[in-house]
């Protein structure tokens, strides 16, 4: 694999330590109510947007998953550089999401965000 020394850098070599600091054995409840997983077309990125998507879902979470523009790595360099840029198409995409779950909100007057389901 092309990436495992860059992944063996950043979580170590113990396969049972990578294990526990995989999002995927982070997703049960309680949690977020909402997620969107956005990846390019990137075999090993849309494997684990795959396996996190089940997580969060057997948790009780809504999850979108959104392909976007691009592929391999490079695509995926290109995503996270471009996110934010109102050109590049997933940042409407991000943006349109992120107003429809903020409109299914209740937000009341005097109540912290804190108290607020996410």
């Amino acid at each position: 694999m092309l990436l495992r020394p860059l992944y063996t850098q950043a979580f170590g070599g113990d396969s049972d330590r990578q294990i526990a600091l995989s999002p995927a054995m982070q997703a049960a409840a309680p949690n977020v109510a909402n997620w969107m997983l956005l990846h390019v077309n990137r075999a090993d990125g849309l494997r684990q947007a795959e396996i996190l998507t089940a997580a969060l879902r057997r948790a009780g979470s809504t999850v979108d998953v959104v392909p976007l523009p691009g592929s391999g790595l490079f695509g995926h360099v290109a995503s996270n550089r471009r996110l934010g840029d109102p050109a590049w198409p997933g940042t409407a995409v991000v943006d349109q999401w992120v107003d429809r779950i903020l409109a299914s909100r209740r937000f009341f007057a005097g109540k912290p965000a804190a108290s607020m389901p996410v």
